[in-house]
C-alpha cells in the first residue's frame, strides 16, 4: 500500500510536517493590527507555528519583506516572498533554493482556480502540481488539491472587528507546513484586495467632493 504522503504529493517543506492523520488548525492574527499570525491545534489550542512578517533589507525607502513560518521552538521552517504577481516558497535559510512557485489566478473564465502551484523541480508549467479552488463563486472557502486529490479544506470565518480566522483541515499524509503557507498567501491576497478597494473608494469620494465644490 502506498504511503499517504505519496498519494497527495509527499513532503514539500519536510517529511516531518506530513501529518499521520487528519488534523485541524486555527490560523488568526495574534492581536488587532498585528502582521503576525498564530497557528494553533484546534484539538487542544496548542500553538504549533507562528507566521511572522520580517524585513529582508536595510532600505528605508524601498523596504522588502517576507513572511516566515516559525515553529514553537522559534526555528524558521520556511518562508514566502512576493515576486510581482507570483509568490515564492523558500526553505528556512536565507540562501536556500526556491521550493515552489505560486501563480495567482482568477478571472471570469477561470473564477474557481485562485492559485496554481508549481514545484521547482518541474521543467514546464503545463500542469500545476497543486491548485487552490474556491468552493463557490460567492464564498472564500476553498480546497487545496494535488491533482484531483483533496489535501486540505480551508474555511474562512470572521472574528472581532471583522478580522478573518482560518480553519484549516489537513488530510493524512499532507505537508501541513506547506498548506499553512498557501493559506497565508491567500490572506496576503485578501489584504491587497481590501487595500485596493479602500484606496479606490477614497479616490472616488475625493473626486466627488472636488466636483461638488467646483460647481458654479
Amino acid at each position: 500500500m502506498a504511503n499517504p504522503s505519496e498519494r497527495i504529493g509527499g513532503p514539500v517543506i519536510g517529511a516531518q510536517y506530513c501529518v499521520p492523520s487528519t488534523c485541524q488548525y486555527k490560523l488568526f492574527q495574534t492581536r488587532r493590527g498585528s502582521k503576525n499570525w498564530s497557528v494553533v491545534d484546534a484539538a487542544n489550542a496548542t500553538v504549533i507555528f507562528t507566521l511572522v512578517k520580517h524585513k529582508t533589507n536595510s532600505s528605508r525607502w524601498i523596504p522588502k519583506y517576507e513572511t516566515q513560518l516559525v515553529d514553537a521552538e522559534g526555528n524558521i521552517v520556511a518562508r514566502i516572498q512576493e515576486k510581482g504577481s507570483r509568490w515564492k516558497v523558500l526553505g528556512a535559510s536565507a540562501d536556500s533554493n526556491v521550493l515552489c512557485d505560486v501563480k495567482i489566478c482568477g478571472g471570469l473564465l477561470d473564477w474557481k482556480t485562485t492559485m496554481k502551484v508549481f514545484l521547482a523541480s518541474k521543467l514546464s508549467e503545463k500542469q500545476p502540481d497543486y491548485m487552490v479552488e474556491l468552493r463557490t463563486i460567492c464564498a472564500s472557502d476553498c480546497i487545496i488539491l494535488h491533482g484531483t486529490q483533496p489535501m486540505s479544506e480551508v474555511e474562512v470565518n470572521r472574528r472581532w472587528f471583522g478580522r478573518p480566522e482560518y480553519t484549516v483541515t489537513v488530510n493524512a499524509g499532507a505537508d501541513c507546513a506547506f498548506v499553512l503557507l498557501l493559506v497565508m498567501i491567500m490572506e496576503k491576497k485578501r489584504e491587497q484586495r481590501a487595500a485596493a478597494a479602500t484606496n479606490a473608494n477614497a479616490g472616488a469620494a475625493a473626486a466627488s467632493a472636488g466636483a461638488a465644490g467646483g460647481g458654479f
